[in-house]
């Protein structure tokens, strides 16, 4: 249940040039917060089923262009930490090396 593992986990982090992650581990899954800015350029390393995921997030409004920043406007649940954190960054991404518990 994302709701629950919202309300229930500390926020991870990944922050960079261009975005700034927040989310939570679910299992083997992770979440990414809504409110999340996402970086705008992809690069070519981004794998296709991300690059795909962002664009049908795109016309579907659920990543929004708000004061020059992409923002996720719902939680959303991506299969890995490593999914989640491409998706954030625009770019191939270990999760496990990106997302820091302060």
């Amino acid at each position: 249940d994302i709701k629950a593992a919202v309300k229930t986990q500390d926020p991870y982090t990944f922050d960079g040039t261009d975005f700034a992650g927040r989310g939570t581990p679910n299992g083997s899954r992770f979440i990414v917060f809504k409110g999340t800015e996402v970086k705008p350029n992809l690069t070519e390393t981004l794998p296709k089923n991300v690059t795909e995921l962002r664009a049908a997030f795109e016309a579907q409004g659920k990543l929004k262009l708000q004061s020059g920043k992409m923002v996720l406007q719902e939680d959303y649940e991506f299969s890995s930490p490593s999914a989640a954190a491409s998706f954030v960054a625009g770019s191939n991404r270990s999760g496990n090396l990106s997302w820091k518990n302060k």
